[in-house]
């Protein structure tokens, strides 16, 4: 690499970590009780970074031929599908996901992953001292959570009980992906105990189940390698994915009409059932646009049904192509560490709307996404690996 070509590299590397650094910090903000103004314009100054810094980085590839033809076109093809979305929808949310991926390609994908999980652990213990200190925040809330009785629960400074085991169960399915071949078995005890014990201040029902799946799909492959080796959880998991996509579409068609749905209302909180307590019945079938509409604006749990609500049929099928695209490359690696993150997330997604928001802080998926994309598009593999592979 020559002199210019080492500077641009150096300049793309800075331009990201200030651009990932106010994502991480604006998903923190929010989980406070600090009331954040702007946050458009705060989104458009990390877009405006992160373009930047794959200019700085895809220019000089692409001059060199160092860059495959198939990349430019998928780039180019996501990038067209986000500008419609936001034309359509008013959501800019695929356009800044397209540019950060690009961006984050021309880094060291696994340094900027360790960076954003000990950026968030930190921003999160510091709200939790905050919160003890009497500072800023409160440790518990006090109201009725849907059961019809009021009660306390804890949040520990970051807002609400569910966000706290949310963002628990993101940091641990994090810390798997990032060090799980080194944790021993008292590290998995430790944190199944204390997923246990959150549980009792929260009562998060899904960030305790979405956590201890997390960890026990983990364990299985230390402790049967051969389960990672073969082909048979990465397939259950492609189903599983499919079963889930299912129930979501079934949800915003029948609702909780459908007996098998009405049964796992009860379990989800009412969360199917919620669709139809708007006036308009938003996130049903009837709401969905092939790239949504603007006044698409409602708030649910049900993440794949907000999905395909939020931007569209259209992109909506496509992320799910890209997923199970993404989920072949990881059954060819036999990369269990990317799986467990996977498989974790759709079920936290079928459940809960956190990794589909407008935070691209929150999406610890983006990194696996980035260490395949150049395989999947046509590039070559990317140099800082994907995680816990078996060759």
């Amino acid at each position: 690499m020559t002199d210019t070509g080492k500077r641009s590299a150096k300049a793309a590397a800075v331009l990201f970590r200030i651009g990932l650094t106010c994502e991480l910090a604006i998903v923190l903000l929010q989980l406070s009780d600090y009331s954040l103004q702007n946050e458009g314009m705060l989104f458009r100054g990390t877009f405006v970074l992160f373009f930047l810094s794959a200019l700085l980085s895809w220019v000089p590839e692409i001059r060199g031929g160092r860059t495959g033809r198939g990349e430019l076109l998928f780039l180019a093809a996501f990038l067209a599908l986000g500008a419609v979305s936001w034309r359509c929808s008013g959501r800019s949310e695929i356009l800044r996901t397209v540019t950060f991926l690009a961006a984050l390609r021309g880094t060291d994908i696994r340094r900027e992953a360790r960076y954003a999980f000990f950026v968030t652990l930190s921003g999160c213990l510091l709200l939790l001292f905050l919160a003890a200190a009497g500072i800023f925040g409160r440790l518990s809330l006090t109201m009725d959570y849907g059961r019809g009785s009021v009660e306390t629960r804890w949040c520990f400074g970051l807002g609400h009980p569910n966000a706290a085991h949310c963002m628990a169960a993101m940091l641990v399915i994090f810390a798997l992906y990032l060090f799980g071949e080194h944790m021993r078995l008292t590290v998995y005890a430790a944190l199944l105990a204390g997923n246990a014990v959150l549980f009792l201040f929260t009562k998060s029902n899904t960030g305790v189940l979405v956590t201890a799946f997390a960890l026990l799909l983990s364990l299985l492959f230390r402790e049967v390698p051969k389960a990672g080796k073969g082909n048979t959880v990465y397939i259950l998991t492609e189903l599983m994915l499919a079963a889930l996509l299912f129930l979501s579409f079934a949800a915003a068609v029948w609702g909780d009409a459908l007996p098998l749905l009405a049964r796992l209302d009860g379990p989800l909180n009412g969360r199917i059932a919620t669709l139809r307590d708007t006036t308009f019945h938003e996130g049903t079938l009837f709401t969905w646009r092939w790239f949504s509409d603007r006044s698409n604006d409602s708030y649910f749990d049900l993440g794949w049904v907000r999905l395909f609500y939020w931007y569209g049929v259209i992109p909506g099928l496509s992320a799910v192509a890209l997923l199970y695209a993404l989920l072949r490359r990881v059954r060819i690696r036999k990369d269990t560490a990317s799986l467990v993150m996977l498989a974790s997330f759709f079920v936290y997604t079928f459940m809960e709307a956190h990794l589909v928001s407008v935070y691209l802080g929150r999406n610890y998926g983006l990194f696996v996404l980035a260490c395949y994309a150049p395989e999947l598009f046509g590039g070559a593999a990317q140099r800082a690996g994907t995680g816990r592979e078996h060759e």
